[in-house]
């Protein structure tokens, strides 16, 4: 087979979405931000749509065996988010965190070999700042498999990847 090591970002997700500007209501500046010091555009929705995206396109690749780790579902996806301009400087604002089950499959006849979840409490732009990514890998099946295990922690990697990656986006969309 091919043993060519493969990028393990999210490549095969959708382009996103265009946001259409019409559809957030527009705040007036009230009586003290006349001056425009302060502004905060809600961007929980979007931050959260993005984020399932991202996420559910992040898979880990051995590149010496038919294995594959990869988001089986996705749940919980709380918290907010925010663009905040103050005196001219934007900041990105965000505390989001979700849970998600995977799968560890032999990509030659679709055997799972692993199942286990994920939990990250932490997606904040503090996390961010430091990055720092927060998860708590638990094994449902397969814990005991040396290759699926190193799979795992290869999958957690990649899942740091995508956050880093959504940061990214939500930098660049606002």
């Amino acid at each position: 087979g091919d043993i060519t090591p493969k990028p393990i970002a999210a490549t095969n997700c959708p382009p996103p979405a265009p946001i259409s500007s019409d559809s957030t209501p527009t705040k007036s500046a009230s009586a003290w931000n006349s001056a425009g010091t302060w502004e905060e555009k809600d961007t929980t929705e979007w931050c959260q749509g993005r984020l399932k995206d991202t996420l559910k396109c992040t898979v880990a690749e051995e590149d010496c065996s038919s294995l594959v780790a990869k988001v089986s579902e996705l749940k919980d996806v709380n918290g907010d988010a925010s663009v905040v301009v103050s005196r001219g400087k934007k900041r990105y604002i965000f505390d989001l965190s979700c849970d998600l089950k995977f799968e560890v499959v032999d990509s030659d006849d679709d055997t799972v070999l692993g199942k286990g979840s994920m939990s990250l409490p932490d997606i904040s732009s503090t996390a961010a700042s430091d990055g720092d990514w927060e998860l708590q890998l638990s094994w449902k099946k397969g814990g005991g498999n040396e290759g699926v295990t190193r799979l795992g922690k290869q999958f957690q990697e990649s899942i740091k990847g995508s956050l880093t990656k959504f940061v990214q986006q939500f930098n660049s969309e606002f």
